[in-house]
């Protein structure tokens, strides 16, 4: 899978953070970006096995899967 510089930058994050909220990934991304828009950024990388969802509801935070 070919990364965008934006999934490219959400992966970085996630990887500095070791585990980051949605809210935590749009504070740190440098373009501003809409929830929903972000949220399909974030269903992709989790389809293609590059992160995973931690906890439910308000609690979810994503980290680096450990392939």
């Amino acid at each position: 899978m070919d990364l965008t510089n934006r999934q490219t930058n959400i992966i970085n994050i996630v990887t500095v953070q070791e585990k980051a909220s949605l809210g935590i990934i749009r504070t740190l991304l440098q373009e501003p970006i809409s929830i929903p828009t972000l949220n399909r950024e974030i269903d992709k990388l989790i389809y293609h096995k590059l992160i995973y969802q931690i906890g439910r509801g308000r609690n979810k935070a994503y980290a680096l899967s450990p392939n």
